[in-house]
């Protein structure tokens, strides 16, 4: 018996959709929002990030997204502090989506791409650039960390807003 005969007539009628792969982009925001995961629910769920009425279907989803979305992209919200909606999201390059994330509360700094290393008390810096971390230096002051990472901010993402 092939795993598709176990399966129900309504998870074979929808194969081909969870074949696309905006179908877990949906299913991922979808489950980010319900509070379902306490992993992630700090950052969604107790905030009071939902998903709209609208994108509560998979179709309406894709019948808005489906046109402007490419490979590599992510689904991004313009407002972090907003849901999801078609008014909030875009696709977005990783780098641009690194430009609109918050400061993790566990990030005694305060600032975005700047930790301080518990070995030796320095500020260590970097910027996000296509998924991939670009360390720009350690510094012994949080100033000077704040300074390099806002110059390397305007270089590298002057182009991606």
């Amino acid at each position: 018996m092939s795993s598709l005969d176990s399966m129900t007539s309504q998870e074979r009628k929808d194969l081909p959709k969870r074949r696309n792969p905006l179908y877990k982009v949906w299913y991922n925001m979808t489950y980010r929002c319900a509070g379902n995961d306490k992993r992630v629910s700090e950052w969604y769920y107790d905030r009071g990030i939902e998903v709209c009425d609208r994108w509560t279907s998979y179709e309406l989803f894709l019948d808005d997204m489906n046109d402007s979305w490419s490979k590599g992209l992510w689904l991004d919200r313009i407002n972090p502090d907003e849901g999801y909606s078609p008014e909030n999201c875009r696709w977005a390059s990783p780098s641009l989506q690194q430009i609109n994330r918050k400061v993790r509360k566990t990030n005694p700094t305060n600032h975005k791409g700047i930790f301080r290393r518990s070995e030796n008390g320095k500020y260590r810096t970097g910027i996000m650039i296509e998924d991939q971390w670009v360390w720009l230096g350690t510094f012994e002051s949080l100033s000077d960390a704040i300074g390099v990472r806002t110059k390397a901010q305007e270089d590298y993402y002057v182009d991606i807003r």
